[in-house]
């Protein structure tokens, strides 16, 4: 008992009750986040704690381990609370919809559609408590017309999400109920009336909102999509190159209004606050011009999490009790978690309270092992110009402290959203951070200060265009970034326990704390291998691509993908998630729904070469989308290599690859599909891209697993190339389309030959391995089962 009293653990549970019991509701709402926890079972758990801890009240200890049960309880309950009020929705056609405009229309600058978060009142006749994502197509000066606030009366289409098929997929429906709506629905502008005007106090603040964005526009002429994103939290005008060049340098935090951008803007107003008021009193207005400002901005998580802190410090001020940070920011987590829990799955929110607790935990100490806290200290005692020196002297080394415990906290988190980690985000945050201040607080004084915006504007003009240009110049680099394998849940806990041990709240010793940084390149030398490990089995993961073809190889670590499905390819983000890197692409044809994700793949790796059919160069007519993948190979010094019948390649030690298509010349494109056979230990598979039965050559080899041309036409996939094949396994990859595929007759010729068949469109991600003399088949919305 004397043991656990003195414990790291009770020590922070009788020192930060507060801290503990937002840990706990954290934990909580990830339980009932990942399981269906009943809201039934919560509510009587967390009650029957409660009671006990409330009867066990004089024992202390006791009491707070209950109370902490009842967090978790309460998280539980809250996100079943969250989840239950995001019911299916069912798709419907055609139906009349009459409801508000309930956000600033977005345009999309890619589509030209109107985004907008539509309440319809009505649905056909009958009430409706939808909350619906509104796209709106048309003609272009029409749309313009669409306004916050505005009563709108159309006919359209209303969406059902589309349920996550594949491994590490972004749940588009995850995303819209995190931003407080159901699904999608769809209607064309001259379908739409407009029964009102617009109205109301937020019409006049986002009218006020758009005004500011003319004025950024017409006063930074060089900078205007980066000020938008400082200012107004509107990122839409910062094009997809500059926003990758942010990505790569480590400094995207900079472009968005972080909390570093709150507490700058906190301390500028507290300070012209204090020349006429005291510190208490001026800590505690500057929460009005802060709160607006987040009406005008909408909230966002960093913002509402630093809004949270600061209000909880200038209240702490008040009353004259202590403002713990650690406290203060659990504080802001249990806010965030009543009011939106369903955040907790946002890369935003989670790097934000993540880089939040590691500067307040990973601060002091680092900057004890670095020796920073032996530079000369600054002290209101010491004249003006002493102290400025000091504070000067001490900027870069501080800067440095504070941006690699923000690093070293949100590297999983970093790895779970991007993949990478920036390698050189440190030395090019010590040179960011300044400019991207100096050039936020100048372009505030500018939009505030109107007679000196002429003198004022050109400078923050310049130090921004600045900013904007040393970061693309830095994502230039050779080597921006290294790719680190994601991390699995014992990992996390094991990287945020050595955070801990680190931290100001334990007890080691400097010296031992000098060792801890190992040890979080350790854990990040782990996830990588774990990654590593999990590539050695020969397998293959056939993703469903909708209406496209996409499929994963991998054996002895090295990956393959054969075919990179339709633009916004699944690949991307599977790879990202389970490989470290890709060895190959092999593109069967030049048509978009099996090459047009290569430029997603590009966006997160660099493949040692490109594998295309001989004749690919002469074809015309191949997509935009498709060009601009293999110019952007090309541009990026990727081999691409040309296979034809008889070429063979070793893929590892372990497996090769026999081309027996294209062998000669071929009446349409589809026919140009390579044909190609992986084998490994008497274990092989067959992919045929699109392949008609008129271009099927006359050697076809036998195989175990087939994947069925062209998704299942009665075209392709004759009886005599069956006969020859022979497979125990076909894999369709398949979606919803008009070309009424998979063919009955194919369907019928596979049957005949008692192949089992499995399609993408009914069982999602398919992936085989060897299992003995048969194969293992594991499908995502499905159960694992064998198959020999």
């Amino acid at each position: 008992m004397d043991a656990w009293r003195d414990g790291f653990a009770a020590r922070q549970l009788r020192a930060r009750p507060l801290a503990a019991f937002a840990a706990a509701a954290l934990v909580g709402a990830a339980v009932a986040r990942r399981f269906n926890v009943p809201l039934g079972m919560s509510l009587a758990f967390g009650c029957g704690f409660l009671i006990a801890a409330i009867a066990c009240r004089r024992k202390r200890d006791a009491a707070l381990v209950l109370t902490l049960a009842v967090g978790l309880c309460l998280g539980m309950g809250r996100m079943t609370l969250a989840i239950m009020d995001y019911p299916p929705v069912e798709t419907r056609y055609s139906v009349h919809m009459a409801g508000r405009v309930a956000s600033d229309p977005f345009t999309n600058p890619d589509t030209g559609r109107v985004i907008c978060r539509f309440l319809p009142e009505t649905v056909d006749g009958e009430a409706s408590r939808l909350r619906l994502r509104l796209y709106l197509r048309g003609d272009a000066e029409a749309l313009k017309a669409i306004e916050y606030g505005q009563h709108l009366e159309l006919t359209g289409h209303i969406w059902a999400n589309d349920p996550v098929t594949n491994p590490y997929e972004f749940d588009f429906g995850d995303y819209l109920h995190r931003n407080d709506m159901d699904c999608i629905a769809t209607a064309k502008i001259e379908d739409v009336t407009v029964a009102d005007a617009p109205k109301g106090w937020m019409y006049q603040l986002i009218a006020f909102r758009h005004a500011v964005g003319r004025r950024i526009d017409a006063l930074f002429p060089k900078s205007a999509g980066v000020v938008r994103a400082l200012v107004l939290g509107d990122r839409s005008m910062i094009g997809e190159e500059l926003r990758q060049s942010f990505n790569a340098t480590g400094t995207a935090h900079l472009i968005a209004i972080s909390g570093l951008h709150v507490t700058v803007l906190a301390l500028l107003v507290s300070a012209g606050l204090r020349l006429f008021l005291s510190p208490r009193r001026a800590n505690l207005l500057t929460l009005g011009p802060l709160v607006l400002y987040g009406l005008l901005i909408g909230f966002p998580a960093p913002f509402t999490r630093a809004l949270v802190m600061f209000a909880l410090m200038a209240f702490a001020q008040a009353l004259g009790v202590p403002a713990d940070p650690l406290t203060r920011l659990a504080a802001a987590l249990l806010v965030y978690l009543a009011v939106k829990p369903l955040a907790i799955a946002d890369g935003g929110f989670v790097m934000s309270f993540a880089a939040s607790a590691g500067i307040i935990l990973l601060y002091p100490p680092i900057l004890s092992l670095l020796r920073v806290d032996r530079l000369p200290p600054d002290s209101y005692r010491l004249p003006r110009r002493t102290r400025l020196i000091r504070k000067a002297i001490r900027f870069l080394p501080e800067l440095l402290c504070a941006s690699l415990a923000a690093q070293l906290a949100t590297l999983p988190a970093i790895i779970a959203c991007f993949g990478v980690q920036s390698v050189v985000s440190l030395p090019f945050n010590l040179i960011c951070v300044p400019l991207c201040m100096a050039g936020y607080l100048l372009a505030l004084a500018a939009l505030i200060l109107v007679p000196l915006a002429r003198v004022i504007a050109p400078v923050a003009d310049a130090l921004l265009g600045l900013l904007i240009t040393v970061t693309r110049l830095s994502a230039a680099l050779p080597v921006t970034s290294i790719r680190i394998g994601r991390y699995t849940l014992p990992l996390i806990l094991a990287h945020a326990g050595v955070i801990l041990a680190a931290s100001g709240l334990s007890r080691m010793s400097l010296s031992k704390c000098r060792l801890l940084p190992l040890c979080l390149v350790a854990i990040a030398g782990l996830a990588s291998l774990n990654t590593w490990l999990n590539c050695l089995p020969f397998r293959v993961t056939f993703l469903d691509a909708g209406s496209a073809d996409c499929a994963v190889l991998t054996t002895l670590g090295r990956v393959y993908v054969f075919d990179a499905g339709d633009t916004y390819t699944p690949a991307a983000d599977y790879l990202s998630a389970t490989a470290l890197r890709v060895d190959g692409v092999f593109l069967s044809h030049p048509h978009q729904d099996h090459a047009g994700g290569l430029n997603d793949i590009l966006d997160c790796f660099r493949p040692d070469c490109i594998y295309v059919p001989k004749g690919w160069f002469e074809q015309e007519g191949i997509s935009q989308a498709v060009t601009s993948g293999m110019e952007r190979a090309a541009d990026m010094g990727i081999p691409i290599v040309e296979l034809s019948a008889g070429d063979a390649l070793e893929l590892s030690p372990a497996a090769h690859l026999d081309v027996y298509n294209p062998d000669g010349d071929f009446d349409s494109v589809n026919d140009m599909s390579l044909l190609l056979r992986v084998e490994s230990d008497d274990h092989s598979v067959l992919f045929t891209g699109d392949l008609t039965s008129a271009g099927e050559p006359d050697v076809v080899p036998d195989c175990d697993v087939l994947k069925v041309a062209h998704h299942g036409a009665d075209n392709a996939t004759s009886g005599d190339f069956l006969a020859a094949a022979m497979p125990e396994i076909a894999v369709i990859s398949v979606g919803e389309n008009s070309h009424g595929h998979p063919g009955e007759l194919t369907l019928w010729r596979l049957s005949q030959y008692g192949i089992d068949v499995l399609r993408t469109d009914e069982r999602g991600a398919i992936t085989l391995s060897p299992d003995g003399d048969g194969w293992h088949i594991k499908t995502f919305l499905e159960a694992e089962h064998g198959l020999e």
